[in-house]
């Protein structure tokens, strides 16, 4: 199963991000436990590293970003996404680009704290809890 995780999910685990952070990291644990593929789309390794910056030094995003590509893959963002959510008319452009780019990549579910910004389609869209539940990975 190939799951992307949306950078809200990320940064939670990432921040200790409360009262997020219990089910964020038990998700994103499946993947660094081989569970699942995890996977965080391209736009989101910017926005990770812009939101840590903010409150620590570069050289702890950088860990960060390092940390995360040991886990996870990387959705790709290429004209192709871009040209679909730019055209796909979900109001939010950065979750047009994540759901475009999870697609791409062959995601069955994407896992956010989202999850009413993105659309119904292909892929499923599930909280961090949902997840967890639906799968039964503890």
């Amino acid at each position: 199963m190939i799951v992307l995780y949306d950078a809200n999910v990320v940064l939670d685990v990432c921040a200790n991000r409360q009262p997020f952070y219990a089910d964020s990291a038990r998700a994103w644990a499946c993947a660094e436990r081989g569970a699942v593929r995890g996977i965080v789309a391209a736009i989101s390794m910017t926005t990770i590293d812009y939101l840590i910056r903010r409150h620590s030094p570069r050289s702890d995003a950088r860990g960060v970003l390092g940390m995360i590509r040991r886990i996870a893959g990387i959705a790709p963002c290429d004209a192709g996404v871009i040209d679909l959510a730019i055209d796909s008319g979900i109001p939010d452009f950065e979750d047009a680009v994540q759901y475009f780019s999870a697609t791409g990549a062959g995601s069955d579910v994407i896992v956010t704290r989202d999850a009413r910004h993105f659309p119904t389609g292909s892929v499923q869209i599930m909280t961090p809890g949902e997840f967890l539940a639906s799968f039964q990975f503890e």
